[in-house]
């Protein structure tokens, strides 16, 4: 399979892609590896490229104390490195799949499980050119602040202040490609690992679902 073949089979008929490129993995090919560190990277450049577009969404106005104006530089620098933070979050993902796999009973390599957890991002990378494109068009909110702890909170709840469809349309494009990734955890697991549906659905949903309830718990919890 090329790699178009796999986007879309990974959209379309998930498992019997997965057991595909389980088979391209037997039998050594280098596209297996090779496309799904794509996928990686891709994802970790939308996702850094949406992080810094959202910010020059966002118009503060704050104290003209320098700790603050070094604060807000310090934040736009870290939304470039947020593809670190995706790449590196893959990696502590594969491990903690790889450990449930393998303590229900699973047979297969570090390798194999990471590289598929990887073609299950294939959703959040196109959901993510779908959110670039949003946020084209996603008009600008101001917040005000008046101390560090008030901008930390309100940078993390811009939609929830701006009350604008599109703004919304963002959280909720979010929560669709983890609740897609993760159930594509679920048939990677399964295929590259051949476990029953229940011990998958533990290996790998339950990392995805607590990815879920804690990104929800800081949306809801996080006061304005």
């Amino acid at each position: 399979m090329n790699i178009l073949e796999k986007i879309v089979g990974v959209i379309v008929r998930p498992l019997a892609t997965f057991k595909g490129l389980c088979e391209e993995h037997e039998r050594g090919e280098r596209g297996f590896v090779r496309d799904a560190i794509l996928v990686v990277i891709a994802h970790a450049i939308l996702t850094s490229a949406g992080a810094y577009m959202a910010l020059n969404k966002v118009e503060v106005v704050m104290p003209e104390e320098p700790v603050f104006r070094v604060v807000m530089a310090a934040i736009r620098v870290g939304t470039l490195f947020t593809s670190v933070v995706v790449v590196v979050a893959w990696l502590v993902l594969s491990l903690v799949v790889y450990a449930l796999a393998r303590l229900l009973g699973g047979g297969a390599g570090f390798v194999r499980t990471a590289i598929l957890l990887a073609y299950a991002y294939i959703p959040a990378l196109l959901l993510g050119i779908v959110s670039l494109a949003l946020l084209i068009a996603t008009p600008p909110v101001r917040i005000e602040v008046t101390s560090l702890q008030e901008l930390g909170a309100k940078m993390g709840q811009i939609s929830r202040m701006a009350r604008h469809l599109s703004w919304i349309s963002l959280d909720v494009i979010s929560w669709i490609s983890m609740a897609w990734s993760t159930a594509l955890y679920v048939l990677a697991v399964r295929s590259a690992h051949g476990l029953s549906w229940p011990r998958s659905v533990v290996a790998g949903g339950l990392p995805g679902l607590a990815m879920m309830v804690l990104a929800t718990l800081q949306y809801v919890l996080t006061p304005l």
